[in-house]
């Protein structure tokens, strides 16, 4: 029987979640408490590589559902975990991805701002503005 957490967590947080990684952490041999902290580990030990690369499976997974659904022209890993697993965890992605469905679009990782939504319709809305201006 699942325990309350279980039950409030959807299926990608059990895989990738904070309890997820912490897991991870620990079967490399390193007690984390926050997904920042684990992924600082698994990142900082080079014996930690199978850690990762079970992560990286595991958002690889996830990735090929949204292609699946969404077919994405482009994909992009945001946030303080994809910051912290930079480059590395991004290639890592992709290796995965690339063996789990025919044609992967680009993967990108990008930090995202203290507010990407508003950002993201200002940008929207300045382009509007700007073809409404000078398109005659």
């Amino acid at each position: 029987m699942l325990d309350e957490q279980s039950r409030a967590d959807g299926a990608l947080e059990r895989q990738v979640g904070t309890a997820a990684l912490c897991a991870l952490a620990a079967e490399a041999g390193h007690e984390a408490h926050t997904s920042a902290e684990a992924m600082r580990m698994l990142l900082e030990d080079p014996s930690a590589s199978a850690a990762l690369v079970e992560l990286s499976r595991r958002y690889a997974l996830a990735l090929a559902s949204v292609i699946a659904l969404l077919d994405p022209a482009r994909l992009v890993l945001a946030g303080e975990l994809a910051q912290l697993g930079g480059e590395r965890l991004r290639a890592e992605v992709a290796r995965q991805l690339d063996a789990l469905v025919l044609t992967a679009p680009p993967l990108a990782v990008t930090v995202a701002t203290d507010s990407p939504i508003l950002d993201g319709a200002m940008l929207l809305s300045l382009g509007v503005a700007r073809d409404r201006v000078f398109t005659t």
